[in-house]
């Protein structure tokens, strides 16, 4: 139980993300009326026509013999050679471009922070908070090869290590012993890239060693399965376990590996075939180490190994995923019997406070007896935040989630159509303003209530108020004002529903900073548009034309309705007319 909790939470995480919203999907698409896109500019291309001739050449020494002058833009992209002055050599690296006689300017030869060799040699890096390098590592060899990282003190690095033709990073951290990475490497160029988030300015010794010494034998490797529970004496030696995601059929899943027994001596690391390290355990805070193992997409195999230190204890390996976990830890809930949260007091130290916060997380399973609408309902006494997840666990694609909150308590609820006989999963994250109880319950619903709840929305905060929304006709024209004097950002709220299939233009007229947020009918953002950016050609002329009024355009189908939030970033005062129209009757900027 100690490690459920942890458990729960990535596990919510991961099943929200793989998860898709099944309260329909629309079909309305939005976009920006005028596509802006950045002229090609680059290093040799001193009059922007997005090519480099003998013209830019010949521009370059008209302005270095004061016969014209080049704005500060075109003398930047003139420093080809990247010395930070305008000189005679860039014109005659520009004249060479062009004759072939070389492909690239010195100034866009990338030259790393650090480089150094795979030979062993200390490579010493200046780290300062905040701040990043890229250390530049030949590798002569093929072989295996040790990348360590060591601070020397309490500041935390990290490393991340890749090459052009690796499908994936390495990444590793160190927080004042040694960062390392053991991996095969082939003869080539790779990067180092190595940074501090926080803490004091560091030296950091870096160095890729080869080795003949691998960190185990892959002959050794015992299989280990989904649901083993394997006993382990205190002080037994090093322990190396195979899995294969792919043969276990869970590369949709994430695998854990874990120990319980409260040994916190005990240390989990995973490699893939290569000895590369994939992840590495972490304590839970209950003196128990977790391991995630995360599929790469290249590696199906990876191999997991177990050390512990002198004085541990007893303690128990154990495999499983986070769906299984969750399904063995579920309650069973019955219609209209409630069911008591107990809710605690947890605290976590962040950036030297201490933070208190008052939750609880419950996986319950449900299964009707019968198909219909059902409501998910969440009480309490005080103000209560709820994220829950409803899904059939074999189906995670068609997850629901749900997610709410309320200043005074009372009923918050959810209504969903579920399915005869199918085992459904409540997964809930609840948090209150003080340690007390709330109650859960699952009741029979109707479509009233689905629509009730649907209605609000509880998604996105730009959601219309229903009861303060103003329908709006295709080629009607509204005028809307905002005043500057209230502190809160306003919008005013429109509802289109399409009466057949259309391509409409939604624009606004006279504004000093007008925004639109557009919207489907379950509350998600389909776009949001502000400030009109596009070139107008004017003859063999081209101007960027900005505009603080928007301009969108969008496809819906018949019966279609869709949401427009229309409101101002304006710090004065703001009026201007929005107008909806049939794609044919907007007239484009010249």
């Amino acid at each position: 139980m100690k490690n459920f909790r942890r458990i729960l939470s990535v596990a919510l995480v991961l099943v929200m993300m793989m998860s898709v919203f099944a309260v329909g999907v629309s079909a309305a698409e939005f976009r920006d009326y005028y596509q802006y896109e950045e002229p090609f500019i680059a290093f040799g291309d001193v009059d922007f026509d997005e090519r480099i001739t003998v013209k830019d050449a010949t521009a370059l020494q008209k302005h270095l013999a004061k016969i014209i002058t080049l704005s500060e833009d075109a003398l930047y992209f003139a420093d080809v050679d990247g010395n930070e002055k305008n000189t005679i050599s860039d014109a005659t690296l520009i004249q060479k471009y062009v004759a072939k006689m070389i492909d690239v300017f010195p100034v866009e030869v990338y030259v790393p922070d650090y480089s150094c060799l795979a030979d062993g040699n200390t490579l010493d890096v200046e780290l300062t908070q905040n701040s990043a390098v890229e250390i530049m590592v030949t590798v002569e060899e093929e072989g295996f090869y040790n990348i360590t990282a060591t601070t020397g003190g309490e500041t935390t690095i990290f490393l991340d290590f890749t090459s052009e033709d690796m499908e994936d990073h390495w990444i590793a951290q160190a927080d004042g012993e040694t960062s390392y990475i053991f991996a095969k490497l082939q003869p080539g160029v790779y990067y180092a890239y190595m940074y501090i988030e926080s803490g004091l300015d560091t030296t950091v010794k870096f160095k890729v060693s080869p080795t003949e010494e691998v960190p185990f034998d892959i002959e050794d490797a015992v299989e280990l399965n989904v649901g083993d529970r394997i006993d382990v004496k205190a002080g037994e030696a090093s322990l190396v376990y195979k899995v294969d995601v792919e043969s276990l059929n869970i590369l949709d899943d994430e695998l854990l590996v874990f120990t319980e027994g409260e040994n916190p001596l005990v240390k989990l690391v995973c490699y893939d075939k290569d000895y590369a390290v994939n992840s590495e355990s972490y304590d839970d805070g209950t003196g128990n180490t977790m391991l995630s193992v995360y599929s790469d997409g290249v590696n199906t195999v990876y191999y997991i190994v177990v050390t512990q230190a002198e004085g541990g204890s007893d303690f128990t390996l154990c495999c499983d995923t986070y769906m299984s976990m969750l399904k063995g830890k579920a309650k069973d809930i019955t219609l209209g019997t409630p069911d008591e949260i107990v809710v605690e007091e947890y605290t976590e130290e962040y950036e030297d406070e201490v933070l208190t916060y008052y939750g609880a997380e419950t996986v319950y399973r449900f299964v009707p007896v019968k198909s219909g609408y059902y409501s998910f309902n969440f009480e309490s006494n005080s103000a209560t935040g709820v994220m829950a997840l409803i899904a059939d666990l074999n189906d995670i694609e068609n997850a629901y989630i749900y997610i709410d909150m309320s200043e005074t308590g009372g009923r918050l609820f959810d209504v969903l159509y579920l399915e005869e006989g199918v085992e459904y999963y409540i997964i809930s994250i609840v948090e209150l303003e003080k340690a007390e109880s709330v109650t859960f319950k699952v009741m029979e619903s109707d479509e009233n209530e689905y629509k009730e709840a649907q209605q609000r929305l509880p998604f996105d905060d730009t959601t219309p108020d229903e009861a303060n929304l103003t329908e709006i006709k295709l080629g009607e024209t509204v005028e809307v004002s905002f005043d500057a004097t209230n502190d809160e950002f306003l919008t005013k709220d429109f509802v289109f529903t399409a009466e057949e299939d259309c391509t409409v233009v939604l624009y606004s007229e006279d504004s000093a900073d007008a925004c639109i947020y557009i919207l489907d009918e379950t509350g998600m953002t389909l776009h949001m548009s502000d400030d009109i950016m596009t070139l107008i050609n004017l003859g063999e002329d081209a101007v960027l034309y900005e505009s603080n009024d928007f301009a969108v355009i969008g496809t819906l189908e018949k019966g279609e309705t869709v949401y427009f939030s229309v409101g101002s970033y304006s710090e004065t005062d703001d009026s201007f007319k929005f107008t909806i129209v049939n794609e044919a009757d907007y007239t484009p900027i010249a």
